[in-house]
């Protein structure tokens, strides 16, 4: 289902790269340079209830699109505060805002509230919607659009947003939702209130790799006590990273079909190294909440996914086309292939998404999948992984990356063959990484079995070539005092008691 993502705005910092990450078509693509960054509200840039933001990407871009994020504390900085209302974003006067979506609310209570802005344009997955009479049931919107149709494991973003045509307010805090019987997506109130006529989305439609995924509120990720409104995630590109980037909407299914009604926010514990969500009125998190997360920014760098189709979603279209997933060079599709999940079916065959590879043994015999990738200039490490899972798989599964150097000689990036071969094991991440003395021309990356025993799947399969400068420097964490309140302790306006609600969105 990937496919391909153009994202064509004007702005003054564009950078052109190979990028697959997360979108749905793959090749050469324009994007901006960090298009996901911090922004903190201040009393100065208030105006009755919106707050403007300044950015070389938002000023003067009426055709941005605009996702957002509330963030409790830019790690590194000394400010915070929670933001617990529903809000959307607006283009006024040359400079894009956050709103309050209760038009009463001012934005002063909120100085020091902070946001994860991703600044996107109109493309195939990135798009607005605008509720209408014909689209509307109930609490929820359906969306109307060939990534979203019968495309039960989309993964989907979304912000309100204010614009001609979509000037109606909607002080709700929202989720989206997939409705198996009428095949669509849609965007409900949490709170179960009339979604009204004539307010605006913006809309991201992704497929599930390893940066974009599903999180679950469980009884291991929930903190206790007086911090159960807190959920711990739980992620490579997350974890001891204070300077990872990523959106976060709320989700009603396919698993726990429970609503939180809490406006929601996103924190780094530089204590304990890892972000989490928070509901802001600090109301305990219900078990089985679903978070969409998308990561953009992993430690400051803009992710740069080097492969093509990394979670198999896309068949090449070519000779045993089912089998061989696009992008990928393929031998021995009768030991190796493409498999997908059927709707409905209980056995489920891939880490995310639909689709997998599997390979399965035979005696002397050998099975290989490859893919060549050529970075931008200017990488020196190089980075790889993947998720896989085995049953009675004890030898023979290889995933490495031959490296070609400019100074022409090579080096080889290879993952764990101990984890790759540990019997019968349930899904897990395995990764490598290496940083060379001469830039990475060309890295071919090869999943690889021979002579296997078992069964073997190979799923989000991801590639970075990361540059020796960051984006931006890195800046130091500055200590924080021992008396910094956690989310949902501070004394800030409440939201209407919403009511409870147990029924699915769009039902009246």
């Amino acid at each position: 289902m990937k496919q391909l993502r153009l994202i064509l705005f004007v702005t003054i910092l564009l950078i052109c790269v190979p990028l697959v990450q997360g979108g749905f078509l793959s090749g050469l693509v324009v994007i901006p340079l960090d298009n996901i960054f911090t922004r903190t509200i201040t009393a100065d840039a208030i105006t009755s209830n919106w707050v403007t933001f300044s950015h070389p990407l938002l000023n003067d871009n009426d055709a941005a699109i605009v996702f957002a994020t509330p963030l409790y504390q830019v790690p590194g900085t000394t400010v915070f505060n929670e933001f617990n209302q529903p809000f959307g974003v607006w283009y006024n006067a040359g400079r894009w805002t956050v709103y309050n979506q209760g038009s009463a609310i001012s934005m002063s209570p909120f100085v020091d509230a902070s946001f994860m802005l991703q600044v996107q344009g109109l493309s195939p997955n990135v798009f607005r919607h605008t509720t209408s009479a014909g689209n509307v049931s109930a609490d929820a919107t359906y969306l109307n659009h060939p990534l979203t149709n019968s495309a039960p494991s989309a993964m989907v973003f979304v912000t309100p947003t204010y614009f001609s045509g979509a000037t109606t307010y909607n002080n709700q805090n929202i989720g989206v939702f997939y409705d198996t019987t009428g095949a669509r997506w849609g965007i409900y109130n949490q709170s179960g209130a009339a979604m009204p006529v004539g307010t605006g989305f913006n809309v991201q439609v992704l497929s599930a790799d390893s940066y974009t995924y599903l999180h679950t509120v469980n009884s291991g990720n929930r903190r206790a006590g007086t911090q159960d409104h807190i959920t711990n995630l739980n992620h490579f590109a997350l974890n001891n990273n204070p300077r990872a980037r990523f959106t976060v909407t709320q989700r009603y299914n396919p698993t726990g079909t429970v609503r939180n009604t809490n406006a929601i926010g996103t924190w780094y514990d530089a204590s304990a190294g890892v972000w989490t969500i928070f509901n802001q009125d600090s109301d305990q998190l219900p078990l089985n909440a679903l978070f969409n997360i998308n990561i953009l920014e992993d430690d400051g760098d803009p992710i740069i996914q080097g492969l093509q189709n990394g979670s198999f979603e896309v068949e090449s279209g070519i000779d045993n086309s089912s089998f061989v997933p696009q992008g990928w060079f393929a031998s021995n599709t009768a030991q190796g292939r493409r498999v997908c999940n059927a709707y409905g079916a209980a056995i489920n065959v891939a880490y995310s998404g639909d689709c997998a590879l599997q390979m399965t043994g035979a005696p002397s015999v050998s099975a290989t999948f490859a893919q060549t990738y050529r970075p931008p200039v200017n990488r020196r490490t190089v980075s790889l992984g993947a998720i896989v899972s085995g049953t009675n798989q004890t030898g023979g599964a290889t995933i490495f990356a031959r490296v070609f150097l400019a100074d022409g000689t090579r080096g080889l990036v290879r993952l764990s063959s101990t984890d790759l071969n540990a019997g019968t094991y349930a899904w897990k991440y395995v990764s490598g990484e290496r940083t060379f003395t001469s830039d990475v021309v060309r890295v071919r990356v090869s999943i690889v079995t021979q002579d296997p025993t078992g069964t073997f799947r190979v799923d989000n399969v991801r590639l970075m070539a990361i540059g020796l400068l960051r984006s931006e420097p890195a800046a130091p964490l500055i200590p924080m005092p021992d008396s910094l309140p956690v989310p949902g302790m501070l004394a800030i306006p409440p939201l209407d008691d919403a009511p409870a609600v147990n029924r699915a969105p769009g039902e009246g």
